[in-house]
């Protein structure tokens, strides 16, 4: 309905009133009237206030895709952006990119998965844990580890 958190998180909820399997995915198409929306206006609304359009849009590709990833705790976003992308850690914004409240963050960890490292934070909610990290010449973005390692064979990683 519109480029905003609220109108993100409304366009991807009514995706989940159509569930799929445990385990699938569902890749979204995100369009504002009719129009493909580009990576760099759709990052800019999440990431709002911290980072808009313009300033992301020297740094990543138009193109994105979005995904539904389910499990028995629900539906969660993942995304994948060609260029680099950060600014999850500061400020409040890793909230925003999830369908429902995920609960309080733990401190900023590192990891590694596939031989990738990444970075993450833990949620207070059973399932949300919001992992970012470089692979290869792509930012892989993930509200759920399970989301995150059920779709790396699905990009050839």
């Amino acid at each position: 309905a519109a480029l905003s958190i609220s109108g993100i998180r409304a366009g991807l909820l009514t995706e989940t009133e159509r569930p799929l399997a445990e385990g699938s995915f569902k890749e979204i198409n995100i369009a504002l009237a009719g129009a493909r929306v580009e990576a760099a206006a759709y990052f800019g609304a999440l990431f709002s206030p911290a980072l808009d359009a313009a300033s992301l849009s020297s740094t990543i590709d138009r193109d994105f895709t979005a995904l539904l990833y389910y499990d028995r705790m629900g539906a969660w976003p993942v995304y994948t952006v060609k260029g680099t992308l950060g600014g999850f850690e500061a400020g409040d914004v890793i909230e925003n990119f999830y369908l429902g409240d995920p609960g309080a963050f733990q401190p900023w960890k590192n990891g590694a998965v596939s031989g990738y490292l990444t970075r993450y934070a833990v949620g207070g909610v059973p399932g949300a844990s919001f992992n970012y990290g470089a692979f290869g010449d792509y930012v892989i973005i993930s509200t759920s580890f399970n989301a995150l390692k059920a779709a790396l064979p699905l990009l050839g990683l």
